[in-house]
């Protein structure tokens, strides 16, 4: 089973990698007159039907099929549409450029190495259309509390990890055990947006999260 599959098929209500958009981000698409929105790494589609409920065009894309299921079930259920698309969002994007007003990301971007992050950070500019939108928010690592042994990490909830190359670790037991984390800050991300082509609009955290408003340079 891929792992983003066992994740999805595990999720319970409380999971702590879901996540809905924030009225900040609602008021700053609305300012912005943002219509079509992707929502990277939709999963169950917690924030796209909400999207969907506030009146926008929304696409999600997802590489767990269970998770884009559970997405197409809550839909259903609050009578919201949307169109949803199974891919590897670290793969060249399905999507024309310009395609979109605004991309949302919340806590995905960080699952892979900085090399592929980067050419994911490429790709959500070529879709966007000039001055287009792009919300994220990744885990900040230096929020977290790590302890070393025997080559590996150990966190405060009970994930082991072992470092798979700078600032990147592969957890080997835990709730994400084989889901890539790349170790985010706030100034790490921050650079790496503004060395893609973005213009950082406003940040701030959000528990051990960092996100970031930015605009299409």
């Amino acid at each position: 089973m891929k792992e983003y599959d066992r994740r999805w098929q595990e999720a319970g209500e409380e999971s702590n990698f879901r996540t809905l958009i924030a009225e900040e981000e609602l008021g700053l698409l609305k300012k912005r007159g943002a219509k079509r929105i992707l929502d990277l790494g939709c999963g169950d589609g917690l924030t796209l039907a909400f999207l969907a409920g506030k009146g926008f065009d929304v696409t999600g894309i997802d590489y767990s099929e269970i998770g884009l299921a559970n997405a197409r079930k809550r839909l259903a259920e609050t009578g919201k549409s949307a169109k949803l698309i199974v891919g590897d969002i670290y793969a060249p994007l399905p999507f024309a450029d310009d395609a979109f007003d605004a991309v949302i990301a919340y806590q995905v971007i960080n699952h892979n190495t900085i090399r592929k992050i980067r050419e994911l950070l490429r790709e959500i500019r070529r879709i966007l259309k000039p001055g287009g939108l792009f919300s994220v928010k990744v885990a900040d690592g230096s929020t977290y509390a790590f302890t070393y042994l025997d080559g590996l990490f150990f966190d405060e909830f009970g994930s082991v990890f072992k470092l798979i190359e700078e600032r990147t670790f592969l957890p080997v037991a835990g709730h994400e055990k084989g889901v890539v984390h790349y170790d985010f800050n706030e100034d790490i991300l921050i650079k790496e947006l503004a060395d893609a082509g973005f213009e950082v609009l406003d940040r701030r955290h959000i528990g051990c999260h960092v996100l970031a408003n930015c605009r299409k340079g």
